[in-house]
């Protein structure tokens, strides 16, 4: 069912069925404010040879209300932490001219933007810095009006599905379609909780997701390292987007499952090599073999004698092909032979009595 998906265009890159997937390096806002680690990161993105960054719009701490809520994750060990939400996101949020300084340092490293938006001003500074794509956060998939907003921009659309049932999936889809940006949308598979453990990566969504709406899908990863992202690429994962910190970054919030900037190069280059390695599930190429050395051909173990009928007590099969091609022995098996054979020698059709 996936060759009648039509790949989408986001940027210079056509994302879908016959194309590599296209790496997502998301510094989203875990930069904490801070410009001069934003900066680090878009220099890793740029030495890992991509041309594509994600970020994130969200300018307005009223997101989050002031009520003492908690927002827990995993630090670098492990461990649960719980912190209180609305500090969290106090720490995150950017003025516009904070986020136009981050967008014109990333295109001063020539690369093209994709960004998370959080509300219909976001969708508004995003177009306005010519990015191209919105990304809606897993936590507005049920978020009708943000949808049918960032879908009437008229730029590519990549959901993220994040907890959200088949059923909301589904309704969020035709929000999409009802504005006229199916066309234009791409899903992501996100296990359900980050990190989600082994058993629940759930990798298997990438193209139940695809078939069931006909649509590119990409992943979401969320897992410690980059094992889910190199195992998506066979199941043709359109979209690997993974979030980016420091080498060594200190425990914060998404901290344990991002990819450390070092090794973003290096699992770039192993997606390349896996998308590679797909091929094709074609006998394209392969139909002019003729035969090879791995093939067995028919030889005489004995001195068969001119009058002789070719049997299993006088012939076996030995490679490389020389002879009569092991796959004929119905047509050969009680022939007689005009001429006679050494013993070790292959047998060919004009040994044979027609």
């Amino acid at each position: 069912m996936s060759d009648a998906i039509k790949p989408v265009q986001i940027g210079k890159h056509s994302v879908g069925p016959g194309h590599p997937p296209l790496v997502l390096p998301d510094i989203d806002l875990f930069f904490n404010g801070d410009l001069t680690v934003a900066r680090l990161l878009i220099d890793g993105v740029k030495n890992a040879g991509l041309s594509v960054i994600k970020a994130a719009i969200m300018e307005d701490v009223e997101v989050a209300f002031d009520d003492g809520s908690t927002e827990t994750f995993l630090d670098n060990s492990g461990t649960p932490t719980s912190v209180n939400y609305r500090g969290l996101l106090e720490k995150k949020v950017l003025t516009t001219a904070q986020h136009i300084e981050l967008f014109d340092e990333i295109r001063r490293h020539d690369l093209d933007l994709v960004v998370s938006v959080y509300d219909r001003s976001g969708v508004d500074l995003a177009l306005a810095q010519q990015v191209i794509a919105l990304k809606m956060p897993s936590s507005n998939v049920t978020h009708k009006s943000l949808i049918e907003y960032a879908t009437a921009s008229g730029l590519p659309l990549i959901m993220d599905t994040g907890k959200a049932t088949l059923a909301e999936i589904e309704r969020a889809v035709g929000w999409v379609t009802a504005v006229g940006g199916r066309d234009r949308l791409v899903l992501e598979h996100s296990p359900l909780a980050p990190p989600a453990p082994t058993e629940r990566q759930d990798l298997l969504m990438i193209p139940q997701l695809r078939d069931a709406f006909q649509v590119p899908v990409g992943l979401s990863d969320h897992y410690r390292g980059n094992l889910m992202m190199l195992a998506s690429v066979p199941l043709s994962a359109a979209v690997i987007e993974v979030g980016l910190c420091q080498d060594n970054e200190p425990s914060d919030q998404d901290v344990y499952h991002a990819l450390p900037v070092g090794e973003l190069k290096e699992t770039v280059e192993q997606i390349d090599t896996i998308h590679r390695a797909m091929g094709s599930a074609s006998d394209a190429g392969r139909e002019n073999i003729k035969s090879h050395n791995g093939r067995m051909s028919l030889r005489a173990i004995t001195d068969i004698p001119a009058g002789q009928s070719i049997t299993h007590a006088n012939t076996a099969f030995s490679f490389p092909p020389k002879g009569i091609g092991a796959e004929l022995w119905d047509e050969v098996e009680g022939r007689v032979l005009v001429r006679p054979v050494k013993a070790g020698q292959p047998l060919r059709f004009v040994d044979l009595k027609d």
